[in-house]
């Protein structure tokens, strides 16, 4: 009997550690937010609403479906490149082999973007960005929201494009500079 539990518990314990080992985007940014090379950043839900006073009201109540904003960059700098290609390599099998559904994917003048999403299309819980440009670098991003629906983030994605936000985050401009 005592030999059974020894093999119930060592298989319970390794089941308990395999569970736990595979990758997901929220551990790839832990593991990598400290690194040299990278440049991280976590918004929370709050500072972006502090911010949304002069926006449209349907504007405003997208934004306050964020939670927090993961964003993570690996920019190519000359001396990196072997590590971008396995980082960007890594953040992609992590996006296409997990849960995550495709939203949306971008291909324009060498810069590439996915966005995905995990949750159903009516209920976003997460939406997770890979922009990439090989001879620039790569920006992941993970957005958490309160069940955002895709029609809220593109009122934002909209909004910044036509350039009807005027609120920036300091910090912020760092990731942008990767694609210019």
């Amino acid at each position: 009997m005592k030999q059974y539990l020894k093999i119930v518990t060592v298989g319970v314990a390794f089941l308990l550690i395999s569970c736990h080992s595979e990758p997901s985007l929220q551990k790839y940014y832990v593991n990598h937010q400290n690194e040299p090379n990278f440049f991280a950043m976590d918004v929370s839900g709050g500072i972006i609403a502090s911010k949304l006073d002069t926006l449209p009201k349907d504007l405003q109540k997208s934004f306050k479906q964020i939670r927090k904003v993961n964003i993570l960059a690996l920019p190519l700098n000359g001396e990196n490149r072997d590590q971008y290609e396995d980082e960007r390599h890594r953040v992609s099998t992590i996006l296409t082999s997990g849960n995550y559904k495709l939203l949306m994917r971008v291909d324009f003048s060498g810069n590439k973007v996915q966005l995905r999403y995990l949750g159903d299309e009516d209920h976003i819980n997460e939406f997770a960005l890979l922009a990439y440009n090989d001879q620039k670098g790569f920006v992941v991003a993970r957005l958490l929201t309160d069940d955002m629906k895709p029609e809220a983030l593109w009122k934002i994605v909209k909004a910044g494009i036509t350039g009807k936000t005027n609120f920036t985050i300091k910090g912020l401009d760092k990731f942008g500079a990767i694609f210019n």
